[in-house]
């Protein structure tokens, strides 16, 4: 006797009974917990994270190397362009330095937070806004040449510290290349810097 399929209305021959019983898949019997890894198939998935996560911070490092250099670039020229100077000095008479780089940013110095300079390890070394009298775009009476001279300051500042950066981050960059993804995470200096 065959089995009546529900879409057809006759027997099947034996040959495809036997057919049809074949295809079925068979019973599983669901697994109580799961399996544990082998120590090599572990060591293996480790390895294949670490490698994985090593491409990822070198790619980082070299987006943020490529920033600094940028920014370093950017100091070098501003220090002899007196109309990159202009606009900076624009920035910062005006708008507190917001459209400037993170040296020239006086909005957390002015009034925001008033204990930038003990609280911050940082700016304790940075020329200090307060030192530096250039009168206020809104009131009138604008020394530029005060104005200038404090961002030329904060940039021979912020260059050796822009600077010190890249080489951490060439250095990270070295001992993720040469890091053999056994052993801890080389560390990131250019993290710990400050």
């Amino acid at each position: 006797m065959g089995i009546t399929p529900f879409f057809w209305g006759e027997v099947l021959s034996k040959e495809l009974n036997v057919l049809l019983q074949r295809i079925q898949p068979p019973e599983v019997k669901p697994i109580e917990g799961p399996v544990p890894a082998s120590p090599e198939l572990s060591k293996l998935l480790n390895r294949m994270e670490a490698r994985k996560w090593r491409k990822w911070k070198q790619s980082e490092v070299l987006a943020s190397l490529q920033q600094l250099y940028s920014e370093l670039k950017f100091i070098n020229h501003a220090m002899k362009c007196e109309q990159c100077l202009l606009e900076l000095c624009l920035d910062v008479t005006r708008y507190e330095g917001a459209h400037s780089p993170w040296y020239l940013n006086l909005q957390g110095e002015i009034g925001w937070y008033p204990d930038v300079y003990e609280e911050d390890s940082l700016y304790k070394t940075a020329p200090r806004i307060d030192k530096y009298n250039w009168g206020s775009y809104w009131k009138g009476g604008i020394d530029h040449e005060v104005a200038i001279r404090f961002i030329k300051d904060r940039m021979k500042w912020a260059k050796p510290i822009m600077q010190k950066e890249a080489e951490a981050a060439v250095d990270f960059y070295i001992a993720l290349e040469n890091w053999d993804l056994e052993s801890p995470v080389p560390v990131d200096e250019a993290t710990l810097i400050f």
